[in-house]
């Protein structure tokens, strides 16, 4: 857009402008599936979705990233997320 003979240009994104993350979600059997969400977007419904593409209960699952459980009523924004995060969904291990 011209304004006295002169051009704007955007200036270049910083990270607050991002609104988006690219994560993946692998299962132990080394499938894994990709999602690209808002940063604000709870967890629990990316969760969910994994589950009902892998045919899986998402009860019986726990997730981690980084090495911590995730709860479901994160955000990719509350934990830090970057573009290209990796989560790891596990079954729950009862008994011993």
């Amino acid at each position: 857009m011209a304004t006295n003979g002169r051009v704007k240009r955007k200036s270049p994104p910083d990270d607050s402008d991002i609104i988006h993350v690219n994560l993946s979600i692998s299962f132990q059997d080394g499938h894994r599936l990709f999602f690209k969400v808002n940063q604000d977007l709870q967890l629990i419904k990316v969760f969910r979705e994994f589950c009902d593409r892998r045919n899986l209960d998402y009860d019986t699952l726990k997730f981690i990233y980084e090495g911590t459980q995730v709860r479901g009523n994160q955000t990719p924004k509350t934990l830090n997320m970057e573009d290209g995060a990796e989560i790891f969904a596990a079954r729950h291990q009862f008994g011993g």
